[in-house]
């Protein structure tokens, strides 16, 4: 999915500025957020969402 980015600059950017954090969306960053979910460290985190999104859902 980001590898349409590459062939569209200004959309990428467009996208970019209404997200929070002023960035697309890594692959690095769902995959962080699976490994944190998949470790002790959440060992007391059960039936929730974890949204990972740069802040967009909050935005009012």
């Amino acid at each position: 999915m980001q590898a349409r980015w590459a062939l569209d600059p200004s959309g990428a950017k467009a996208v970019a500025s209404v997200i929070p954090l002023g960035r697309l969306g890594r692959v690095e960053d769902m995959a962080d957020a699976c490994l944190l979910l998949m470790s002790e460290r959440a060992a007391f985190i059960l039936g929730t969402e974890l949204i990972v999104d740069g802040g967009l859902m909050a935005r009012p």
